[in-house]
C-alpha cells in the first residue's frame, strides 16, 4: 500500500470514527431539550421529598428546562426504583435514591431488578445524620447506661421503626449487632407514629430523624447520640455515638441521583455537572439544612457515586445477613 493510499485509509478511520461519536456530542449539547421527570420515593413533606424539590428547583435553572418531581411511593422505594429501571435509558427520567435502602435486594425474595448496580449512577446530593433517642421511661440517661441496659436484658426492650429495610430499621440492627444486645423490632408505616409511641413509652428506643431534636429539648424523649462520624453544628453538646464511646459507629442516609442504565455517558455528565453546580451553592444549602443534620455534597462524579453506592449496598447487605433480617 502506497504512502498516499496508507493516509487515505487512515483519515478515513478517523472520519468514521468522528462519526460514530457524533450522535452522542450532539445529544449531549441538546440535553435537556424538555421537561426531565425527578422521581422520589417518599410522600409529600418527607425529608426526600423536600430535598428532591430544592434539587428540582435549582436544576431547573441550570438545565434551563423544567424539572418535575414525581412522588412513587410504596415498596421500600422499589416502586420507585422500577419506574426508573423501565424507563428509556435517555436521561429525562432520574431518580433521588436514599441508601441504605438501596439493601432492598437482601430483604426482597423477588425484584423486578437486581440490584443498585442495575442503574447508572450520577451524582451525590448530601447526607442527612440520625439521632439515637430513647423514651422518657428508659432507667439510663447516657449512651454508656443505655448499652449496659441492653445487654443486662436481653430481648426486654423495643424499638420502632418506619418499616423493614427502612434506614431507621438497619441503623438499630447495626448498633444492636456492635454492642451485642438483643431487642424487639416493632415496625410502623412511617416515622411519626415511632415518635409517638416513643414518646409514650409503647416502644424503647429508634434511631430518628435529627429534626427530632426538639422533641428532646421539650423532654420528651432522651437523645443519646448523633450517627455520624460528624454530629450536628446546630446541636453542639448531643456528641456522636462514636464519640459518647461506640468507637468506629457511623450509620447516615445519603441521597444520590441514578438513572436508566445505558443512558449515554455524555448525558450522565451534563446531569452530574447540573446537580454539582447546584449543591455547590449556599442557597441550596439554606433550602435543605432545616431538616437537621443535613451535610451536603461533597460533589462526585458518577464513578465515585458509583463506588459509594457498591459499598453501602454490600455494608448492609451483610447485616441483613449476619442479623437474619427475614425477606419479605
Amino acid at each position: 500500500m502506497s504512502i498516499a493510499a496508507r493516509l487515505s485509509w487512515g483519515l478515513r478511520v478517523i472520519g468514521l470514527a468522528c462519526t460514530a461519536l457524533l450522535p452522542f456530542t450532539v445529544q449531549a449539547q441538546a440535553f435537556p431539550d424538555r421537561a426531565v421527570t425527578l422521581v422520589v420515593a417518599y410522600g409529600a413533606g418527607s425529608p426526600a421529598d423536600i430535598t428532591a424539590r430544592a434539587l428540582a428547583d435549582d436544576l431547573a435553572v441550570v438545565l434551563k428546562q423544567p424539572v418535575i418531581v414525581e412522588n412513587r411511593v410504596g415498596g421500600n422505594q422499589i416502586v420507585a426504583a422500577s419506574s426508573i429501571a423501565r424507563a428509556p435509558a435517555n436521561g429525562y427520567s432520574i431518580f433521588l435514591a436514599v441508601l441504605p435502602s438501596v439493601t432492598a435486594p437482601s430483604l426482597q425474595a423477588t425484584l423486578p431488578y437486581k440490584a443498585m448496580a442495575d442503574f447508572a449512577p450520577i451524582a451525590k446530593v448530601s447526607t442527612i445524620l440520625g439521632m439515637l433517642g430513647i423514651a422518657p421511661d428508659v432507667p439510663a440517661n447516657n449512651l454508656k447506661e443505655f448499652i449496659e441496659l441492653l445487654r443486662a436484658n436481653p430481648g426486654k426492650y423495643s424499638y420502632g421503626s418506619s418499616g423493614i429495610g427502612s434506614a431507621m430499621h438497619l441503623f438499630t440492627e447495626k448498633f444492636n449487632a456492635d454492642i451485642g444486645a438483643k431487642s424487639i423490632h416493632v415496625p410502623y408505616r412511617s416515622v411519626q407514629p415511632v415518635l409517638t409511641d416513643l414518646m409514650g413509652n409503647r416502644v424503647s428506643y429508634s434511631f430518628m430523624p435529627a429534626s427530632f431534636m426538639e422533641f428532646a429539648k421539650a423532654g420528651k424523649i432522651k437523645a443519646l447520640g448523633f450517627s455520624g462520624l460528624k454530629g450536628d453544628p446546630d446541636h453542639p453538646t448531643l456528641p456522636t455515638i462514636d464519640a459518647a464511646g461506640l468507637k468506629g459507629f457511623e450509620a447516615v442516609i445519603s441521597y444520590v441521583v441514578v438513572t436508566t442504565k445505558g443512558t449515554p455517558p455524555a448525558v450522565i455528565a451534563r446531569l452530574n455537572g447540573a446537580i454539582n453546580t447546584v449543591t455547590a451553592t449556599p442557597a441550596f444549602a439554606k433550602k435543605v439544612m432545616p431538616l437537621g443534620g443535613v451535610q451536603v455534597g461533597p460533589p462526585m462524579t458518577p464513578a465515585e457515586t458509583g463506588e459509594l453506592i457498591a459499598k453501602e449496598e454490600a455494608r448492609w447487605n451483610a447485616l441483613v445477613k449476619t442479623q437474619n433480617i427475614p425477606l419479605e
